[in-house]
C-alpha cells in the first residue's frame, strides 16, 4: 500500500428523464463556445410506504449543454419531447439586477437520448441518424 492516504471518491453524476417544457435558442458565448439551455419537467411518484399516501412531486430542471454537444442537441431537443439526460449538477449563486442574491442548480448535459418526440406517447426509443 502506498504512503498516500486513501480518500473516499467524490461522485457527481445525475440521470434525469422528463418532457422538455421550453428551450432557448442556440447561442455563442463571448469566447465563441456554443451554449444551449433547455428545461425538463420530471414527475416522480414517491412511495411513502402507505398506499393511501402516495405523493407526486414535479421538478423542473435547467439543463445546459456546451460546445459540440450544444450544436448536436439543438437539432434534437424540442418542446414536448421526452428525453433522458446524463450529466453532472452544478450549484451557483449570483446577484440579480435588483441586487438580490439568487441561487440556482443546473444539470450540465454530457449525454442525451430522445425517448419520444413531441406529440408521441409512450417511451419507445427514437433512433438517431
Amino acid at each position: 500500500m502506498s504512503a498516500r492516504e486513501l480518500q473516499p471518491p467524490e461522485v457527481n453524476y445525475a440521470t434525469v428523464s422528463g418532457r422538455v417544457t421550453r428551450r432557448n435558442d442556440l447561442e455563442r458565448t463571448s469566447s465563441g463556445s456554443f451554449i444551449l439551455v433547455f428545461f425538463v419537467e420530471n414527475t416522480m411518484h414517491i412511495d411513502t410506504g402507505d398506499e393511501e399516501d402516495q405523493r407526486i412531486v414535479t421538478n423542473v430542471f435547467r439543463v445546459v449543454a456546451w460546445g459540440n454537444r450544444a450544436q448536436e442537441y439543438d437539432q434534437r431537443v424540442r418542446p414536448g419531447a421526452h428525453v433522458l439526460i446524463e450529466g453532472y449538477l452544478s450549484a451557483m449563486s449570483f446577484e440579480d439586477r435588483r441586487k438580490i442574491m439568487r441561487h440556482r442548480m443546473e444539470l450540465t448535459a454530457m449525454g442525451l437520448q430522445v425517448l419520444a418526440r413531441a406529440g408521441e406517447s409512450g417511451s419507445q426509443p427514437v433512433t438517431q441518424r
